[in-house]
């Protein structure tokens, strides 16, 4: 699962999170049944802008508390000190560890995560920990990529002399290589306990306003970096968005009106719904 070390960069480029977010919620919280006093876990928080413009505000009034949880130490700190809310906590917590503390075992009513679960690795232990995390009659509502737009670059430039030795295919998804990817989230939900699981496919695209828009969705997302000696930063960011222009899902024209290029992201959305059993 990639750890994401750059807060502040993603938090002032993550526009095509926030826009997809609304459209899935606007279209799928219905699938919600709310009780009273909810205790909320989101999965893969992020810097928190998401949780606190989009999230947060859906829940019922009379929500009990909401726990944001990321793998990044960064990122939760990031939430933790721009974004102090009553009844909301943010803590580290790698959803695909086969050590989740025991204290929170069914204890929420609902589990949510926008665009996070296409970076787990281990999906089969990622649901089971949200079925075990979960109190009987809960449900989960999540969105992820079918496939990562970054995985392309990543690839390739693990293939490349230059640049093979910083670990691209370290931070490739595993979806990267799977041929069913809703098939598979469907069969491990089910294999974890849960019923009424849903699997829905979307196919989605997003316009970005200007280049380096563009480029710094992308830079966001690409802990390698950090690792690029200083002399060599230059020419691995050239390589590493060309690479990222190339990719299969990445559309770019040119706009006579504003004499630029338009960078057109286009992908498909999985929305997983499902619930555990009441007692």
């Amino acid at each position: 699962m990639i750890n994401m070390n750059q807060p502040k960069l993603y938090s002032q480029s993550n526009t095509t999170q926030l826009t997809d977010n609304t459209d899935m919620l606007n279209n799928h919280l219905k699938m919600i049944e709310w009780h009273k006093e909810e205790n909320i876990l989101e999965i893969g928080v992020g810097d928190g802008r998401c949780t606190t413009e989009l999230l947060i505000p859906s829940f019922p009034k009379d929500f009990h508390s909401y726990v944001g949880t990321d793998i990044s130490e960064s990122m939760v700190e990031f939430a933790k000190e721009n974004y102090k809310l009553p009844r909301v906590k943010f803590m580290k917590l790698d959803i695909q560890s086969p050590e989740i503390p025991a204290t929170l075992h069914e204890k929420f009513h609902h589990i949510f995560s926008m665009l996070c679960l296409h970076w787990v690795r281990n999906n089969r232990q990622a649901s089971v920990n949200m079925f075990n995390l979960l109190r009987p009659g809960g449900e989960i509502l999540c969105s992820l990529v079918e496939q990562n737009s970054i995985d392309d670059a990543f690839f390739n430039l693990s293939k490349n002399p230059k640049w093979a030795p910083y670990g691209h295919e370290k931070y490739l998804t595993r979806y990267f290589f799977c041929d069913d990817v809703a098939k598979e989230w469907e069969k491990h939900l089910i294999d974890a306990g849960f019923v009424d699981v849903k699997v829905i496919k979307e196919e989605k695209s997003y316009v970005y306003d200007s280049e380096e828009n563009y480029k710094n969705f992308y830079l966001a997302c690409n802990p390698i970096v950090k690792q690029i000696p200083c002399e060599s930063t230059s020419e691995y960011l050239n390589d590493f968005f060309e690479e990222c222009k190339r990719g299969p899902m990445t559309e770019i024209t040119y706009s006579d009106e504003k004499k630029q290029p338009v960078y057109k992201l286009n992908y498909v959305r999985l929305v997983l719904y499902a619930r555990k059993p009441s007692e």
